[in-house]
């Protein structure tokens, strides 16, 4: 229960609350004044088609001058629309795709996270009231309880582990209390991996939640954008951006399962993971806990091999994320 209080919901909260404040002000002052921007900027645009058209000296296609032209204004309506009604961004598109993806996220945790694999009544944000829709800070605020759930099975047991080498498991000789240090080494290494994953996977995810108020601080500049062939590429900048946060949330999931699943059957050698070394733990079966973990020096070695390659892996995170948007 303590390894799975929300260490970090605080400070995602701030972020959250940075991101939501830095969109909504971005749109009160540059909305009205970028769809402005955009009309001028088209009317100038068919000033000069039509001047073109008429001052040429050769047969030019009038159906389809029409046809561009009437393209091209449904495009700058459409970006007009979304500029002065931006709220409908982040309420049908924002929020359901970055839902979709905390979803997705959550539903390959294998481990306690599925608990919160629905991502609905975990708990609330507190958000000051703003553009970014209050559903959508709540599930990011649920997928980080969810994946500090899936956590706390290595950090616990490995903290177990630690009391139980301590104590049951230990042997006396000549009235002298030797350690099992075998488990020992294992419950510090697993502990230590445990918590520098959390740290990592708090890394990314603020990185992931910083990238949407950057997203969200340039939302009119990059759909002002978007009508225009020359300036388009950036409103594709700005989507690729966003995608990379939805593809991140999707990823930390995958390789927090991964990470959690791989270490547990090379702390067992494969006999069972995380599961059957809990149950020995929970039926006080010292005996069994001690053949479980009885995984000689080379499965020790492998043992730290699952540990870099999670860590490693881990790093990944965010190249796959990127590589997924591109």
């Amino acid at each position: 229960a303590e390894t799975q209080s929300c260490l970090f919901c605080p400070l995602f909260q701030v972020i959250f609350n940075a991101a939501n404040d830095i969109s909504t002000k971005s749109f009160t002052k540059l909305g009205i004044v970028m769809s402005q921007v955009l009309l001028i900027g088209f009317a100038i645009y068919i000033a000069f088609s039509v001047l073109q058209l008429v001052s040429s000296f050769t047969k030019q296609d009038g159906p389809k001058f029409i046809t561009g032209l009437l393209g091209q204004a449904f495009k700058v309506l459409f970006a007009y629309v979304l500029l002065i009604k931006m709220n409908s961004v982040y309420t049908y598109i924002i929020g359901p795709v970055l839902s979709a993806g905390l979803e997705f996220g959550s539903s390959l945790l294998f481990e306690r996270g599925h608990a919160y694999a629905t991502l609905k009544s975990c708990g609330s944000v507190v958000v000051s009231g703003g553009i970014l829709p209050t559903a959508l800070g709540n599930k990011i605020l649920c997928f980080i309880k969810a994946v500090q759930s899936e956590l706390a099975v290595p950090q616990t047991i490995a903290s177990s582990l630690m009391c139980v080498a301590r104590h049951t498991a230990a042997t006396e000789v000549l009235s002298v209390k030797f350690w099992d240090f075998g488990m020992m080494f294992q419950g510090i290494l697993i502990y230590c991996f445990s918590w520098l994953l959390s740290f990592a996977f708090a890394f990314y995810l603020i990185d992931a939640t910083v990238r949407l108020g950057i997203v969200g601080a340039l939302m009119p500049f990059l759909i002002a954008c978007w009508p225009i062939k020359a300036t388009s590429s950036y409103t594709g900048k700005g989507w690729e951006m966003f995608m990379n946060s939805f593809f991140t949330y999707v990823m930390l999931g995958l390789v927090v399962s991964v990470n959690v699943q791989l270490i547990g059957q090379g702390l067992t050698g494969g006999k069972g993971g995380f599961q059957a070394i809990e149950d020995a733990l929970n039926g006080d079966q010292v005996q069994v806990l001690q053949d479980l973990l009885d995984i000689g020096f080379g499965g020790f070695l492998i043992l730290i091999a699952c540990c870099l390659f999670g860590f490693k892996l881990c790093g990944q995170a965010e190249q796959l994320a990127g590589k997924m948007a591109a």
